[in-house]
């Protein structure tokens, strides 16, 4: 804030300033949650433009859209950062979608998905043949979402999310186990110790 105020008296504008990581991150979920409120802050404290937020997250790496070894790769990654190798525990729950496609952008494969499908992302190569994909691909619109989540014994540690994963009503369990089998591998691969694994007591689950 001190050098913010500096630069207002030299005449100097907010170009190119550097704002701390934590001051960054902050101002990022606050403008998630309630961009009104991260607009008041704008007459009383220095915070970044939205078009640097979204420059940032831009440049961040996505979370994947399927189970692939990236997810257990973002895993290991946390993992290592928190200095942790003892025993986790898998959690699994769906929770209700509104059904629905839309157009996302990977910044790897440097193309368009169609996401909300229980078949998955569908490549689409032009953005104005999304009518023609879907026909084709004759996909069904997601109405929950499959949440994995590992969980640490350690205090003020939230849960880390391991995958999430587009599915209908209508998938039965032997559909749904292959899922949780790959993540099981995936995160026994890497060296992760699992020792117990829980669901919200369904029978499909």
């Amino acid at each position: 804030m001190i050098t913010h105020l500096d630069r207002e008296e030299r005449g100097v504008g907010s170009q190119n300033f550097c704002y701390a990581p934590p001051w960054m991150e902050f101002c990022q979920i606050l403008r998630d949650i309630s961009p009104q409120a991260y607009q008041s802050l704008a007459g009383h404290i220095p915070k970044p433009e939205i078009r640097t937020l979204q420059a940032k997250r831009a440049r961040e790496v996505q979370f994947p859209m399927t189970i692939c070894s990236e997810t257990f790769d973002f895993v290991q990654e946390q993992l290592q950062l928190l200095g942790y190798c003892g025993p986790t525990a898998l959690s699994c729950d769906d929770t209700k979608l509104l059904p629905a496609f839309r157009l996302c952008w990977s910044k790897k494969d440097q193309t368009h998905y169609l996401v909300g499908g229980k078949d998955g992302p569908l490549r689409v190569a032009n953005p104005d043949e999304v009518r023609s994909v879907l026909e084709a691909a004759r996909s069904m619109k997601a109405t929950k979402v499959r949440l994995w989540c590992l969980t640490l014994p350690l205090p003020k540690v939230s849960p880390i999310i391991v995958a999430a994963i587009p599915i209908s009503d209508r998938m039965l369990a032997n559909e749904l186990f292959p899922m949780l089998q790959t993540i099981l591998d995936g995160l026994i691969d890497k060296g992760i110790c699992i020792v117990s694994y829980a669901a919200d007591g369904s029978e499909t689950e």
